[in-house]
């Protein structure tokens, strides 16, 4: 579903479009009327969902209720606003974009049932937000006219430059009163071409692909040229880096070789350069474009393919019987074997590194013991989990429900980033932000994995693991303006981190199981059970 079903006419979910709406505000010190266009919302992929519930409200109206939590939520696009806020007049328009974090909600959908098909009437969204930034640009200024260029001028292929430089940001997010979509990102819904070229013979057929970068397009030089009531217009243009993703098709030959497949794609073009070619007559006054050419060169590509054909994928490593006498210890030498893979990262299974491994963002609230406050983890990196050794693993499998514990010691782990607090810590009063780090020696413990086994399919709930510690020191810059209480505050973490490390162990394990769950989930919900439990 996140990544569309253009077979039942569904988009992608992430990234999500919304083209247009409005909505009338009246209630409280907000009050008028919003117009929201090109809208791109980014982070449903990481939504974890608690709970679903069904319900008949009658005999013919039906509600599914899901609790879900998104860690973030990023929103960008163009608004026009007309109303007040509290005594403030505002009527402007401009493009924003929101992010949100620790995202709680309730999504409540209701329909009717008619003739065994739910027609869906209401979808109502209940939110808590955690965190919320947002960045506005007036863009009333720049909605004046264009910069308007001579052709007799000595210097007009350096004015249309200027021009087209100063015109492309308002381009690149969309123009919804010309019905010109946003660039960037810049989303298709479906295009097939045939291609019948040297070695490469066939059909390609491309479907909910989303393409960013281009906002970052850079223009060296502008040439235009009329012939009779035709008119050519050249931009010479440099990316960057352009990212593509989406679904794809293919039926032919590549050399002597035989394709027929389908699957999902992303591709990364790095330092794209090319002349961008637009030719049509002008009829009555108006720019007929009949023809857009360009052959780009590119110094780097990079492509991912994963194969949708195939219902899983296959996991090679040694494969271990539950029913065999020394189950435990073939268990513990696959891991050993495999383990290495995944501290490089498997791409094919969306599995993102190991060593490091970065913690995007989360917060946690302590209220105990020498700590009272609220404590927000961004741009977390990780080191030192390639050297983990594993002392045993057990597996359980009871009715549906399979448990596995792994025993595992990590000798030294780093873990640096920027740390944001609000409370008080012993008898210091820290509300600030900056950056930390953090060694931890001999990081002992079980990580406890359990789940449903559905359809062959391991679905984990929870990863749970309480490690002991037999040495901790941390370092953190929250004083800027004041080294020595700085030091102080870190004299005293330092000193007295066993009784807090202890009350902050299982809230900090806890507000960590989501995310442990969704990146173990990444391997174990696309590999068959049976195959790799046999």
């Amino acid at each position: 579903i996140l990544i569309g079903l253009p077979e039942f006419d569904f988009p992608p979910m992430d990234p999500l479009f919304y083209e247009y709406g409005i909505v009338m505000l009246n209630s409280g010190e907000i009050r008028g009327e919003l117009i929201m266009s090109n809208v791109t919302v980014i982070g449903l992929s990481k939504a974890r969902i608690f709970n679903a519930r069904t319900q008949f409200l009658s005999h013919d109206v039906f509600r599914l209720e899901i609790d879900v939590q998104m860690p973030e939520i990023l929103l960008k696009g163009a608004a026009k606003i007309n109303g007040s806020l509290s005594v403030f007049r505002i009527a402007n328009e401009g493009n924003f974009n929101i992010t949100l974090n620790d995202v709680r909600a309730s999504w409540e959908i209701t329909g009717h049932v008619v003739n065994d098909t739910w027609i869906v009437e209401q979808f109502h969204i209940t939110p808590l937000i955690g965190k919320f930034k947002i960045y506005y640009k007036d863009l009333s200024e720049n909605n004046k006219e264009l910069s308007i260029c001579k052709r007799n001028s000595d210097d007009y292929s350096t004015c249309l430059k200027q021009a087209v430089e100063k015109a492309w940001p308002k381009f690149a997010a969309g123009l919804p009163e010309f019905d010109i979509p946003t660039l960037d990102p810049f989303f298709f819904k479906y295009y097939k071409f045939v291609i019948n070229s040297d070695n490469i013979h066939g059909e390609l057929s491309l479907s909910n692909n989303t393409v960013t970068g281009s906002s970052k397009i850079r223009i060296p030089n502008v040439r235009m040229y009329f012939f009779d009531d035709g008119f050519r217009l050249e931009n010479d243009v440099n990316v960057p880096r352009i990212f593509s993703k989406g679904s794809i098709k293919i039926n032919g030959n590549l050399n002597p070789f035989k394709i027929a497949n389908e699957g999902y794609y992303n591709l990364t073009l790095e330092g794209v350069s090319g002349t961008l070619n637009y030719t049509g007559h002008v009829i009555n006054d108006t720019w007929i474009i009949e023809h857009f050419h360009c052959v780009p060169s590119i110094r780097k590509f990079k492509l991912y393919y994963d194969d949708v054909v195939k219902e899983k994928k296959a996991f090679t490593a040694t494969i271990c019987k539950q029913d065999s006498v020394d189950y435990s210890a073939c268990l513990k030498q696959a891991f050993k074997e495999a383990f290495p893979r995944f501290v490089k990262g498997l791409p094919e299974f969306d599995l993102p590194p190991v060593d490091p491994l970065f913690y995007e963002y989360g917060k946690v609230v302590f209220n105990s013991g020498d700590i009272h406050a609220e404590v927000a983890l961004t741009n977390t990196i990780i080191t030192g989990l390639a050297k983990i050794q594993v002392n045993d693993i057990r597996p359980h499998f009871l009715d549906d429900v399979f448990h596995l514990e792994v025993d595992a010691l990590a000798p030294k782990l780093i873990l640096k980033g920027v740390v944001k607090m609000n409370g008080t810590l012993g008898i210091f009063r820290i509300a600030s932000e900056g950056p930390f780090n953090l060694t931890a020696n001999d990081v002992d413990g079980t990580w406890d994995m359990v789940g449903h086994v559905v359809n062959d399919t391991w679905i984990i709930e929870h990863v749970r693991v309480l490690p002991s510690v037999r040495k901790l020191k941390l370092y953190f810059d929250l004083f800027q303006d004041n080294k020595e209480i700085n030091d102080i505050v870190i004299s005293f973490a330092n000193e007295f981190w066993p009784p807090l490390y202890r009350v902050m162990l299982p809230i900090t394990s806890e507000a960590w199981d989501p995310w442990l769950t969704g990146m173990v989930n990444k391997l174990f919900s696309k590999v068959s059970f049976s195959k790799v439990f046999p």
